[in-house]
């Protein structure tokens, strides 16, 4: 009889290797150990050069301020994943339809795009075929989530005033809606995924003259760190915000409507609260109305700088739904009181329409007027 070798828990390695710190926080990197183990992302390094991008600060996980060796220019590199994963080769394929049509300043689109080779490719035959999507666009800001957070650059100018929340607000509800008159869904739509625009390119200049913390990959028993894994990683930096346009940004989960087609819930993101129709509905067949519904968690959290209208994860989401609408409609939820009384009444009924219970019902994000 086959002997069934049961997979390892997510994030077993992190166990066998010693805390990766500087002494502020912790590391995301402890927990993505996996990631690189099961190449399911590539291993890079500070100023490594890959094709014809030089890396010179990591930004998160899988992302890197680059320079372009030919024109110098400073861009966004992001590596997407193994190239053959299907929800790779989808979000590859909505930045190329993006970078071909369209040209909306609200919406982040890609300049270049290239396949990565596994780095042990050539010296061992288990890795010869695995090879990574990686696409290049021009860097953006900080994004709403990290701003709220001690991640964001220390001299950034916050907390932002409530007419640039306005402001951000409007230039996201025109990004999503013109990818919606491509008939893109995005299906993650959350304040990490809502960028500010990148610091002036002297600031970006004089970030880069920084030397980056790095930190070592080690077991706690001293064996060798194996060749699939780094040698060591750097610490994500913030790269800051300036003034200009806010962008929507990262089309993982995004697709491409097909008139007639539903969707199951697992084909939208839960970086926010799920869409309440999931709830006694496998499918849908109205998912730029689920759009719409993340679309009003958004439009709160930036204007309530950063409280989320629902918990991320209620015990009974219908019932708690109905309270925070029931405080909403009566006047009694604490931070949206906080804002004045022209956004209450501007921004109340575009937030409840845009989350009605209904689908069917719900607002159009291109019927969203802020004026």
């Amino acid at each position: 009889m086959k002997r069934v070798i049961s997979r390892r828990p997510l994030a077993w390695l992190y166990r066998h290797y010693k805390d990766m710190t500087d002494g502020t926080q912790y590391w995301r990197d402890q927990y993505l150990l996996e990631r690189w183990a099961d190449s399911e992302q590539p291993v890079v390094y500070y100023k490594q050069e890959l094709n014809g991008y030089k890396l010179l600060k990591r930004l998160g996980d899988w992302c890197w301020l680059a320079r372009n060796t030919q024109n110098s220019e400073v861009l966004t590199i992001k590596f997407l994943g193994r190239k053959e994963n299907e929800q790779v080769k989808r979000e590859l394929e909505i930045n190329t339809l993006l970078q071909e049509e369209c040209q909306s300043h609200h919406v982040c689109t890609i300049k270049d795009s290239f396949a990565l080779k596994h780095h042990l490719a050539q010296d061992d035959p288990r890795y010869r075929d695995v090879s990574f999507s990686v696409i290049a666009y021009p860097p953006t800001g900080t994004d709403f989530q990290m701003i709220q957070t001690s991640l964001a650059r220390i001299n950034s100018p916050l907390p932002l005033d409530v007419e640039r929340r306005v402001q951000c607000i409007k230039e996201i509800v025109q990004g999503v809606t013109e990818l919606h008159k491509l008939n893109i869904v995005h299906a993650d739509i959350h304040p990490g995924n809502v960028a500010l625009p990148a610091p002036p390119h002297k600031d970006i200049e004089a970030l880069l003259k920084e030397q980056p913390v790095k930190q070592s990959v080690e077991r706690k028993d001293g064996t060798p760190t194996p060749d699939c894994l780094p040698k060591f990683v750097f610490k994500p930096e913030d790269l800051g915000f300036g003034n200009g346009t806010c962008r929507i940004m990262d089309f993982g989960f995004s697709f491409q409507h097909k008139k007639g087609a539903t969707y199951k819930a697992d084909s939208f993101s839960q970086g926010a609260v799920k869409a309440i129709e999931f709830l006694t509905s496998e499918t849908t067949a109205h998912p730029f109305k689920v759009d719409s519904w993340y679309m009003g968690q958004l439009i709160y959290y930036i204007l309530t700088d950063g409280s989320n209208f629902m918990d991320p994860h209620p015990s009974n989401l219908p019932s708690h739904f109905r309270d925070r609408v029931a405080e909403l409609v009566n006047g009694n939820d604490e931070f949206f009181n906080c804002l004045p009384t022209k956004y209450q009444l501007l921004f109340k009924p575009i937030i409840l329409q845009l989350m009605h219970h209904d689908p069917i019902q719900r607002l159009s994000i291109k019927d969203v007027k802020v004026e």
